[in-house]
């Protein structure tokens, strides 16, 4: 283990000329999420003043293999713990049919103030889907069950946005003549869709009544051209992702145009950058955002 990190360094910006020592261990792109880790640290480290970031920053630069840090926004960590999440998803859903399985996505609300999204909001909004899945479960024939996370997306003040994407945001909250950051709250899931007693109920159309939004929930199959354990390790390390860039949705080049896949590009200011990782760390990390139905 080197030598611990302290506010000091990280001023005068010594500490980030060290060599990341996990660097063979994390996978793809190990120079961006190492450039992700050091964007991080400055981003909380902008106002020293502020001993909650500055106390993040620190737990991060310090993390080690004896003495783990256990944050999403480092690389060591995060990377792990998507392996770990991808076999756990894959160990309930390995042996369903894919046909039975989807990616669920709902988009839950738009906040312009960071510190509304904490713990408490998670709480209310997984008693939300919980009474929406225990209504639906009385009319299937076998158990509703999905494995998915939290997750918070920043559109800075100035950022274009689709029209479509306007009108959906705006139900939740946005406002599109506003100038400054907001932040949106959305849910990924893999979701098994059990069969009913009446076979014309249809859990996607009953869930999009719940949340009646225009485009507030999305159902996407798995990739026909991508094995069945390779869907669901994608689908499992995509819901925790922990990016930090501005992303917008594009088409793909399949012939069927069934899928659409998600472009990222610039990265968040500092100052939204910051607000995002501390909203991740008010809501708990990983074991705070990760939410499943398996009974």
């Amino acid at each position: 283990m080197g030598e611990k990190v302290t506010l000091d360094k990280i001023a005068d910006k010594s500490v980030f000329e060290q060599k990341y020592r996990y660097k063979n261990k994390i996978g793809d792109h190990a120079e961006g999420k190492i450039r992700q880790r050091k964007y991080v640290v400055e981003s909380l480290c902008r106002d020293f003043s502020d001993k909650k970031a500055t106390a993040l920053a620190l737990r991060i630069m310090n993390c080690s293999a004896s003495q783990k840090c256990n944050q999403p926004f480092c690389p060591m960590c995060r990377h792990k713990k998507q392996e770990l999440f991808a076999k756990y998803v894959i160990d309930k859903f390995g042996s369903v049919s894919a046909d039975k399985l989807r990616l669920l996505t709902i988009l839950h609300s738009v906040h312009y103030n960071p510190l509304d999204i904490n713990s408490d909001l998670i709480k209310k909004l997984r008693k939300d889907m919980d009474n929406l899945f225990d209504k639906i479960q009385l009319y299937a024939d076998d158990n509703i069950r999905f494995i998915g996370a939290f997750e918070i997306d920043a559109i800075a003040g100035d950022e274009e946005l689709s029209d479509r994407k306007v009108n959906t945001l705006s139900a939740l909250g946005y406002d599109k003549n506003a100038k400054s950051a907001c932040f949106l709250l959305h849910f990924h899931a893999v979701m098994y869709l059990p069969s009913f007693q009446n076979p014309k109920y249809d859990i996607e159309r009953e869930i999009r009544k719940y949340y009646n939004g225009s485009h507030q929930v999305d159902f996407t199959d798995l990739h026909k051209d991508k094995t069945h354990d390779e869907n669901l390790h994608n689908m499992a390390t995509y819901m925790l992702k922990f990016r930090l860039q501005h992303s917008k949705s594009v088409a793909s080049d399949d012939d069927e145009k069934q899928f659409t896949r998600t472009q990222y590009s610039s990265l968040y200011s500092y100052s939204i950058a910051k607000s995002v990782v501390m909203a991740v760390d008010r809501c708990g990390g990983f074991q705070g955002l990760i939410t499943r139905r398996l009974k």
